[in-house]
């Protein structure tokens, strides 16, 4: 399997940024479960590029505890 792809979640089949953030923050998880940090990286470089709000953040962050190991 390709490092950089996770064949699962699909970001581009979500359009609303929250269901987007919990796809992302899905995938890091599965990443990061995989052995694959840089692959993790990235899709938490792209969950914080999302236009969240400060509220939306902050539950992303409580729901997924992986998230804060990467920060």
């Amino acid at each position: 399997m390709n490092d950089t792809n996770i064949p699962v979640l699909p970001s581009r089949a979500i359009e609303d940024s929250p269901d987007q953030a919990r796809a992302l923050a899905a995938r890091i998880e599965l990443a990061v479960a995989m052995g694959q940090q840089q692959v993790a990286e990235e899709l938490y470089r792209r969950l914080l590029a999302l236009p969240l709000s400060e509220a939306e953040r902050g539950r992303m962050h409580a729901e997924f505890a992986v998230l804060d190991r990467l920060a």
